[in-house]
């Protein structure tokens, strides 16, 4: 297991300090704001350390993944590392942009103008702006916050490997488990044995609770998934007739 990693960010609170209107081909971070990376200068790939702030410990996460990665299918990586069910809406936030998927029939998204379109921005348009830390917003109830960290920069072996869990810590909540307040006294109460509520929980969790298992088949499996999906759409965006070049 590895030590959660902690950090400020670049990435503000919806309901706090000024957002600009995305596009316009500006940086979410300001005018004149880029940050060296380290790495080859012909990356093409990224590690991201990826932690779930306000729990103790941390459930953390390593994964490499393409810089050809878009925000919106990072959204699906982060999904299969911490084991959500991708029930509940997301942002990404950056700088002082909020970046998603906007729909505009839904009342989360009042005005899909104050977003940017999470399938137009790569992981390699961030390392453009110089971001180094930016914050994904799983679940508006629930309110899970993971801080995304752009460790390293890298030319990888076989991009067609990637994306890949490379280590983590910790377990994650279970989808639904009521915050960080939820977590916390759900965890408090399957620890104790005499806890009239903990059999229900363990059933409600699906088995045994142990904080230090972060079902790693369970995410090797879930990055294998996306993995084929992502061959085979290339497969098919390459067949004749596809369109594509």
């Amino acid at each position: 297991m590895i030590p959660p990693k902690a950090g400020a960010g670049n990435a503000l609170h919806p309901s706090s300090g000024t957002r600009s209107r995305p596009g316009n081909g500006r940086s979410p971070l300001g005018p004149g704001r880029r940050a060296p990376h380290g790495g080859p200068e012909r990356a093409d790939a990224v590690r991201l350390g990826i932690t779930l702030k306000d729990i103790e410990p941390a459930p953390r996460r390593v994964v490499d993944v393409p810089l050809s990665l878009t925000l919106a299918a990072l959204h699906n990586v982060i999904q299969a590392a911490f084991g959500w069910w991708d029930y509940h809406l997301w942002e990404f936030q950056v700088g002082n942009w909020r970046i998603a998927v906007p729909d505009p029939e839904d009342d989360a998204y009042p005005d899909s103008r104050e977003f940017a379109d999470a399938r137009r921005y790569p992981l390699s348009r961030c390392l453009t702006w110089g971001v180094e830390t930016m914050i994904y917003l799983y679940d508006f109830g629930d309110y899970w916050e993971h801080e995304v960290r752009l460790e390293e920069t890298f030319k990888a072996d076989d991009l067609y490997a990637l994306p890949a869990f490379v280590e983590g810590a910790w377990a994650a909540p279970r989808e639904d488990s009521g915050g960080v307040r939820g977590f916390a006294e759900f965890k408090e109460a399957v620890a104790d044995p005499f806890h009239e509520e903990r059999e229900e929980l363990l059933v409600w969790y699906g088995g045994p609770f142990d904080p230090a298992n972060i079902h790693e088949d369970r995410i090797r499996e879930a990055m294998a998934r996306i993995r084929d999906s992502r061959m085979a759409r290339r497969r098919k965006a390459r067949r004749p007739g596809s369109g594509s070049r």
